[in-house]
């Protein structure tokens, strides 16, 4: 695998090729996690995921934003605002998983979706490098 082609995902960085809303997590984060087989539904896989996730995956084209949850479930979801808070919203709803998002302790969707509905919290130090579908 080649090194990461994003750094970090937030304010303070910028794509080095055009946007995206596709940011693959490191397979070594979700081993840390108990490896992919954890957890049996990513709702937000990328289409041409390249490592697994969770046991059954489902991505844009199946829109994993409207089928049912079910299982210990990953979630690196969309970070755009328009689809963060529906996907932080059903795994809230689901109340079984792990979504993996950015540290905005003091927005609307952190309220309602993290402080009002998590039962644990881990705040990563540092920036975690993701990954393209390329693997880049």
């Amino acid at each position: 695998m080649t090194a990461p082609l994003f750094a970090g995902i937030g304010g303070h960085q910028t794509p080095r090729r055009g946007r995206t809303d596709v940011w693959l997590t490191p397979p070594w984060l979700l081993e840390m996690l108990g490896g992919w087989q954890a957890f049996d539904l990513d709702p937000c896989a990328a289409v041409d995921q390249p490592w697994r996730t969770a046991r059954q995956h489902y991505t844009v084209n199946e829109n994993g934003l409207l089928l049912p949850r079910f299982g210990e479930v990953w979630c690196n979801p969309p970070y755009s605002r328009a689809l963060l808070s529906r996907f932080m919203a059903r795994i809230a709803e689901h109340g079984r998983g792990i979504a993996l998002i950015f540290a905005r302790t003091e927005t609307a969707t952190f309220f309602r979706h993290v402080w009002d509905r998590a039962t644990a919290l881990l705040f990563w130090r540092g920036r975690i490098d993701f990954y393209t579908p390329a693997g880049q």
